[in-house]
């Protein structure tokens, strides 16, 4: 579990620290709970912007997270 984040992987979030939250999508206010999906769009020295529910018939939101209040799988990681 929580391994080094890259810019594209997809994770599914299993805790969720709630002071974790640094800023999220006005659009959608949605806080995320464990068994969210996510793709890393970006990264930053202590955050990680993840664009969630990313699929079909999902409302997608962006939040940006600090990393250390996060704890989650890497369930396709970035090939490079």
């Amino acid at each position: 579990m929580n391994e080094q984040l890259k810019k594209g992987d997809w994770v599914k979030l299993t805790h969720i620290e709630p002071t974790a939250t640094s800023r999220v999508d006005w659009m959608n206010t949605r806080e995320a709970v464990p068994g969210d999906v996510a793709i890393v769009e970006e990264l930053y020295e202590h955050h990680a912007q993840l664009l969630c529910e990313p699929n079909p018939g999902f409302l997608e939101w962006r939040t940006l997270f600090m990393i250390d209040g996060l704890s989650y799988v890497v369930i396709a990681a970035l090939e490079i």
